[in-house]
């Protein structure tokens, strides 16, 4: 390990983990305290265009590399020493409420999807369904041996798109945890692989990843953490935004600062950016946390921040692209927490947003909600001439809860920290949203509360939900799901499946068209051992996409992987297949 790179890990380790507050220990408030601790489903609430102010955008620069990884990308890590241990707990559910529940009797109590109470773990992925291809993602040890140090948790992304630099332009999978990124062909032969840094050419980025593709303007959008405050070398917390041109190969990549400075305790720190886009704007949303000030990091939350981008400036590189900063957003009374912008899949004209309701107004844990916000945008295709403004409705749902830990084989009181209620990805498919999102479930004549999923589709035609269910097996767990319909009807589920005799596995429940229901669970990687770590804090997401050529479903999700693919410290890793 180089000196340079064991004092970036230590710069890391030291500046997160002094800010980080592990779950469960202490409590929080918003900046914001709207007096109703519920969001109301009869809200509309309008932001005109005046609520959106001009945002200044760096451009990072243009390069036309060798590769879609950049020319620092290498298809064989190098050896390297003992890495250092970075327990990197990133704020999800450690910066709001009392952190994961034990139990959570309110869940409701639906019929379970299927029963697996009594299967073996080498029968439960048995039967049809089982992708093709089916390989074995990047883990832990790639992260250590391509930085010199270990992380958790990991954030799952994947994306397919096309690449110009290889013969014939083929179809490729990115695959994006952590700090590591790689790029695979269809069947899952690497391609090659690089730090995060090398691929966005800057030591500051820290994970929090989102991977996105957009057919209409043949592009992938990577997104994530730039901080020099947290790696020591200045004094700027951001998101990068960087732009693949599938076409030409070019590289725009461009920094925005997510302090808002009329907030309390900015300088500012903008948690898990997420990325999607319409015909005419990319959209950029994260919350923000302070880092100075009043309160510590993950103990004070000042709102949600949103980004809109003119697109078109993006692909071509102009170096000040307009763009427009929304904030301190709220529904139903309620700071919103978790804006997720739509990939705009089939085309669309406007862009929509979703946000469900994990905490109450005060910041505690929501332990049951039945309503979800519903956002779209207007005036996006002048964005270059005005403001485009945001509109909000507070919806029905059916009803959703705080998950409770997950036991694994580690045992019950080294059980899975399975996050909170959030939406982490969403779909726009012709005028429907799609996603799904973890919830607390109970089934039937069985004491235990599981964690499964609360999916919905929404139309957008009538602003409302058009359905909506749930997948939960009675014996097991599932772990932060991520859904995605295919053009073609069917829809997949990807989500981490454990229990106390099942290692975390990689698996997804699917249904074929709109009016099947989603099947039992087809494990495509059964974990290969207990999981290993002080804190068990199981990764942020898993992550759903569609292919370009065929409309088939790519899924990544967390598991354990075979043991010469672990790491010494912290053995996670990830999977990738396709449905």
């Amino acid at each position: 390990m180089t000196s340079s790179m064991r004092l970036r890990s230590i710069r890391i380790a030291c500046v997160v983990s002094c800010l980080a507050v592990v779950a469960g220990v202490t409590a929080v408030a918003f900046a914001r305290a709207p007096s109703n601790a519920h969001a109301s489903s009869d809200s509309d609430v309008s932001f005109s265009g005046t609520r959106a102010t001009p945002a200044q955008i760096t451009f990072l620069g243009a390069t036309h590399p060798t590769s879609l990884l950049g020319n620092a990308a290498i298809t064989q890590a190098p050896t390297q020493a003992t890495p250092t241990r970075t327990n990197v707990l990133t704020p999800r559910t450690a910066h709001l409420g009392q952190g994961p529940m034990q139990a959570n009797p309110a869940a409701p109590t639906v019929a379970p999807t299927a029963d697996v109470s009594a299967d073996s773990a080498g029968a439960l992925g048995a039967g049809p369904g089982n992708p093709h291809p089916n390989f074995n993602g990047l883990s832990d040890l790639d992260n250590s041996t391509l930085n010199g140090f270990e992380l958790e948790p990991p954030d799952t992304t994947t994306c397919v798109g096309f690449d110009p630099f290889l013969p014939g332009r083929p179809e490729v999978v990115f695959e994006v945890v952590s700090e590591v990124v790689a790029e695979y062909r269809t069947d899952g032969t690497l391609i090659a692989k690089t730090a995060e840094s090398n691929f966005y050419g800057t030591p500051d980025v820290l994970g929090h990843n989102r991977c996105e593709y957009d057919p209409g303007a043949q592009s992938f959008y990577f997104t994530d953490l730039n901080s020099t405050l947290l790696t020591g070398t200045g004094n700027t917390n951001g998101v990068d935004l960087l732009q693949l041109d599938t076409i030409t190969g070019a590289r725009h990549e461009y920094f925005f600062d997510f302090t808002d400075p009329t907030n309390s305790g900015c300088l500012c720190f903008g948690d898990q950016p997420r990325v999607g886009y319409d015909d005419d704007a990319i959209y950029v949303g994260s919350e923000e946390f302070p880092t100075t000030g009043p309160g510590t990091f993950n103990q004070f939350f000042n709102g949600t921040e949103a980004y809109a981008i003119s697109k078109q400036d993006v692909l071509n590189g102009v170096p000040s692209p307009t763009a427009w900063f929304f904030h301190n957003l709220e529904a139903g009374g309620i700071p919103v927490f978790g804006l997720d912008p739509a990939q705009s899949w089939s085309g669309s004209g406007t862009e929509w947003l979703l946000n469900s309701f994990p905490f109450d107004a005060q910041g505690n844990n929501n332990a049951t909600d039945n309503v979800v916000a519903l956002w779209h945008s207007t005036g996006d295709n002048h964005i270059e001439a005005a403001a485009p403004a945001l509109h909000v409705k507070v919806i029905p749902t059916e009803t959703y809860a705080f998950p409770v830990d997950a036991v694994s084989t580690a045992g019950t009181s080294n059980a899975l920290n399975a996050d909170d209620d959030r939406i982490t990805e969403l779909e726009f498919l012709n005028g429907h949203l799609y996603t799904a999102f973890t919830s607390a479930l109970n089934v039937p004549n069985d004491p235990t509360t599981y964690d499964g999923a609360a999916w919905l589709d929404i139309s957008t035609t009538i602003g409302a939900v058009s359905a909506q269910g749930y997948v939960v097996f009675k014996g097991a767990y599932l772990i932060d799901p991520a859904m995605w319909r295919s053009p073609n009807g069917p829809a997949d589920i990807a989500f981490t499946e454990t229990n106390s005799r099942l290692n975390p596995s990689a698996a997804f429940s699917s249904r074929p068209n709109d009016t099947a229901t989603f099947s039992a669970p087809h494990i495509t990687a059964l974990g290969a051992s207990p999981y290993v770590d002080v804190f068990f804090r199981w990764g942020d997401y898993s992550w759903a996409a569609p292919d370009p050529v065929n409309g088939d479903i790519w899924m990544a999700a967390e598991d354990i992987p075979p043991v010469a693919d672990q790491a010494p410290d912290i053995n996670w890793g990830t999977e990738v297949f396709r449905d």
